[in-house]
């Protein structure tokens, strides 16, 4: 017990309060996590095709931009879904993959390449 006088009277003796300290320990960890946000690398983005590697051709990081054309609707969908759409076509699949085409059409649908973030 006399172990817990001491600790009040070092508590009561500090020239700032208790308060005043836990505001300072509150704004030095808010200054990390501003500097840790600071210091993330930035997400690249890539736009061009030919730019992009070909394990990214059909990932969930590769956004294409499709258009309906019977709804008139267009909408945005991943490598994943892109590639279901194109999976019984294997020579398209291998022309996506060799870069020589960027786009897909059927009478129904047009694929395009849009971006992909890294």
């Amino acid at each position: 017990m006399n172990n817990k006088g001491n600790v009040d009277d070092i508590i009561r003796c500090t020239s700032s309060s208790f308060d005043e300290m836990m505001m300072q320990k509150f704004a030095a960890e808010a200054q990390n996590e501003l500097q840790e946000q600071k210091n993330k690398k930035k997400d690249c983005v890539i736009e061009n095709f030919m730019e992009l590697s070909k394990d990214l051709i059909f990932s969930v990081k590769s956004v294409y931009k499709l258009f309906n054309r019977i709804t008139k609707t267009e909408s945005l969908i991943n490598g994943l879904q892109f590639e279901s759409y194109i999976a019984n076509n294997q020579s398209l699949k291998q022309k996506l993959i060799e870069k020589k085409i960027d786009c897909y059409a059927s009478e129904n649908y047009f694929i395009k390449f849009y971006k992909a973030s890294l």
